[in-house]
């Protein structure tokens, strides 16, 4: 069984926010506001997912969301590139469900080829990027 490669602390850190944390560790959710935008992070990590939802601030209905399989690691980047999270070999996927669906097994072995990165940024302001593999 893998699990998902990350420090909690790094992603604390990055995006200065305690976490909720669920029983045993299971799941660690991040909630961040920024300029009018609130962004809900969830990782699972024994599944190696996680999940976004970005809102306007007082709204409900979410302006995206969507959860990401990481094949590779959440690794926090702290230096002259900038100050962010760098999800690794991450496919995208339109909920965390998506897994326990027919044919979600061989997500893994798409996700490492693919090898797509996404970066999280909240400083100066929240921003969402996807690159390609290293």
């Amino acid at each position: 069984m893998t699990i998902l490669r990350w420090n909690p602390d790094d992603v604390m850190a990055c995006l200065e926010a305690e976490p909720w944390v669920a029983d045993y560790e299971t799941e660690y959710r991040y909630d961040v506001e920024r300029h009018g935008l609130r962004l809900s992070l969830t990782v699972w990590p024994l599944e190696q997912l996680v999940y976004l939802e970005l809102h306007r601030t007082g709204q409900l209905q979410p302006l995206q969301r969507f959860a990401l399989y990481v094949a590779d690691a959440i690794v926090y980047v702290h230096d002259k590139r900038g100050e962010y999270l760098e999800f690794r070999s991450c496919l995208v996927l339109p909920d965390p469900l998506y897994l326990q669906r027919p044919g979600g097994q061989e997500i893994d072995s798409i996700a490492t080829m693919l090898g797509y990165r996404m970066q999280l940024t909240i400083k100066p302001q929240l921003r969402l990027q996807f690159a390609y593999p290293l």
